[in-house]
């Protein structure tokens, strides 16, 4: 009688422990996480709008994200994510027919300052992580998009063709796009679970240009 009853009680025992498992996964579905760092901007993204002929070689900033994560399981999870990075970067711009514009009023120069961008957007991902330790690598790929407005404020510096003498020319130049672009967000980084429902995020990741961040994660 007595192991009969200390088998039902391990039993109990094993079911109430089964059961809190089950309900702590499940109560941690759902996780917000933010995430901030540095944004680098390759010049040659620029290509894709045939308009900008000329531009910096490289943009650089930062990039702000919001995300809500809801986990399939304790290896996949699926997400949106919101996004911001603002760069900016020095050098040359001109956008298509502009030198013939100015060989049109008889000046020979050229366009330099300071080019600005912001870009807002969205993405959808999958997240796949490889551990369900404490710390967990993982690799992310979302697609989604993003809204560009780029602002550029500089001179034009050259000098006027017409009276033979090259009288020196010095005019304020400035130009702004606006452009809706296609988003492909690639990321690879760890977490690392310090309490419960808290960890924090480290990655090198690819959106609208590279870069790293760190964030912190609440699961709920």
């Amino acid at each position: 009688m007595k192991k009969i009853t200390l088998l039902f009680a391990i039993l109990l025992i094993h079911f109430f422990t089964l059961e809190k498992i089950a309900q702590a996964q499940s109560s941690n579905k759902f996780s917000i996480d933010v995430s901030g760092g540095y944004n680098r901007f390759p010049g040659s993204l620029f290509n894709f709008d045939k308009s900008v002929t000329k531009h910096p070689n490289h943009l650089s900033g930062h990039i702000k994200e919001l995300g809500i994560s809801y986990a399939l399981d304790q290896k996949w999870s699926l997400s949106i994510g919101l996004f911001q990075i603002n760069s900016s970067g020095q050098g040359e711009w001109s956008r298509e027919g502009a030198e013939e514009e100015l060989a049109k009023e008889d000046i020979v120069g050229t366009i330099s300052g300071s080019t600005k961008m912001r870009t807002k957007g969205f993405h959808f991902n999958a997240k796949r992580y490889f551990t369900n330790g404490n710390l967990r690598p993982y690799l992310k790929f979302g697609l989604g998009l993003g809204w560009s407005s780029i602002e550029f404020n500089g001179f034009l510096r050259g000098h006027e063709t017409e009276s033979g003498f090259n009288f020196p020319i010095l005019e304020p130049a400035n130009d702004s796009v606006q452009r809706k672009i296609p988003v492909i967000n690639l990321e690879s980084g760890v977490e690392y679970k310090f309490k419960n429902n808290l960890s924090l995020i480290a990655s090198g990741y690819w959106n609208t240009g590279f870069g790293a961040k760190v964030g912190l994660k609440i699961n709920f």
